[in-house]
């Protein structure tokens, strides 16, 4: 009976582990290579809330930045994410939560919520990942807005 728990724990384990789908919208710089970071949104974490705003988790990744600095300082950035609310009719972004990922593997979070400031949408160059949730549709095919 122990073994059937286990196999259980661990089935469920895997599944919420397995609950983020990254899809890339702008690849991380090479090494040495004088480029933006990356910029990814999980598509599993996109919600539209009652009042219409969308929310979703935003990864920025400083991928070549970290390995390039790696042998100097293990409290160096290696990626952020953010989860961000989006207005898509003012065109504007309000950061909620954000989780500072470094080298060693540390994390650390913090709650933004509360500020008030409403950001405008940067160009599509510049954040690709406003343009991409306001136009999210869901898997199943339907017009979520």
């Amino acid at each position: 009976m122990k073994i059937v728990f286990v196999i259980l724990v661990l089935l469920v384990a895997s599944s919420v582990a397995g609950a983020e789908d990254w899809v890339v919208l702008r690849k991380p710089a090479e090494i040495g290579e004088s480029a933006p970071a990356g910029i990814s949104v999980d598509s599993a974490s996109i919600e539209i809330l009652e009042t219409g705003i969308r929310r979703a988790r935003v990864k920025v990744d400083f991928l070549s930045r970290r390995l390039g600095f790696e042998q100097f300082d293990p409290n160096v950035l290696s990626f952020i994410i953010w989860t961000v609310s989006y207005d898509c009719d003012k065109r504007v972004k309000h950061e909620e939560h954000v989780e500072t990922h470094l080298i060693d593997g540390s994390v650390r979070t913090s709650d933004v919520s509360k500020n008030p400031k409403w950001y405008p949408a940067a160009n599509k160059a510049a954040d690709p990942s406003f343009d991409f949730v306001c136009g999210w549709k869901s898997n199943a095919g339907k017009d979520t807005s």
